[in-house]
């Protein structure tokens, strides 16, 4: 954990960077929440307010963990319901997440990552936003709208190419991809809600695509990151934090000795902010 404020951040890899510092950051910033998902912190809300910049190190970081989740301690069912709507999963999407029915995974979080991609290169040039008539929409508070406009997006990915900023187009491989295994995931839950209409979804079946979500993910970075000498130790780092899916569970007392290290390190931090 780091002893800055949000303010002393900023998103300056969207002004003035190459779009190689700004996947560079990107990527570090979805390496900061593997390594905390390993570690049995659930951030809650990756989004692109969320993946800031830091200036001294250069280097992408993940900022607001207030609403983030410790995996081991005591939930109450039906809170767990948070997200920035345009970079949602389309799956959170729906009135059984928001009325606290559906159990956010791993693969959520990661595609909230994915869609941070196409809504830059489609729509930032020189650090200002513009518009777009298949993202804009995505900006909404209302989440069936967002779901059905983001899966009309993935339908119609062939035809974006030209739309890409300049500044992205070096990159938009990388992102036409990653959305390619949003619209496969799309395919597969529709074809399984034929299919297993009549079966009750266990836990297993939603950490299969939080493992296969993972996988992908990383053979999608390697075929189109490198040969790099800046992305190869990136994508090595990223791969070394693979999650576990599985939510940790612990005994009592290392909790409670967890509990201890936390409030002596928030202690700390607050008296080097007086």
């Amino acid at each position: 954990m780091v002893d800055k404020t949000r303010s002393e951040y900023d998103q300056g890899f969207l002004e003035g960077k190459s779009c190689q510092s700004f996947v560079r950051a990107w990527l570090e910033a979805v390496t900061c929440h593997a390594f905390l998902w390993k570690h049995g912190v659930e951030h809650g809300d990756p989004s692109l307010y969320n993946i800031m910049y830091d200036p001294q190190t250069h280097h992408g970081v993940m900022t607001d963990f207030d609403l983030a989740i410790i995996q081991f301690l005591p939930r109450i069912p039906g809170t767990d319901r948070t997200g920035t709507v345009p970079f949602m999963a389309t799956d959170l999407l729906s009135e059984e997440y928001w009325f606290g029915l559906k159990i956010r995974y791993y693969h959520h979080e990661l595609e909230a990552f994915i869609w941070v991609l196409p809504f830059i290169f489609l729509l930032y040039e020189g650090g200002i936003r513009g518009s777009h008539k298949l993202v804009d929409p995505w900006i909404t508070s209302d989440y069936k709208t967002c779901a059905e406009r983001k899966v009309f997006f993935l339908m119609l990915l062939d035809k974006l190419g030209c739309d890409v900023k300049p500044e992205f187009k070096a990159f938009w491989e990388l992102a036409w991809s990653l959305c390619v295994l949003l619209l496969d995931a799309v395919h597969e839950t529709a074809r399984n809600s034929f299919r297993d209409r009549n079966k009750v979804p266990v836990p297993e079946d939603f950490l299969k695509k939080s493992r296969n979500m993972w996988t992908s993910f990383i053979d999608t970075l390697r075929e189109w990151l490198l040969p790099s000498a800046t992305f190869e130790p990136l994508i090595k780092r990223l791969k070394d934090q693979m999650p576990n899916f599985e939510r940790t569970q612990l005994a009592e007392e290392d909790i409670e000795h967890l509990l201890e290290v936390y409030r002596k390190v928030t202690s700390s931090l607050t008296s080097q902010n007086e």
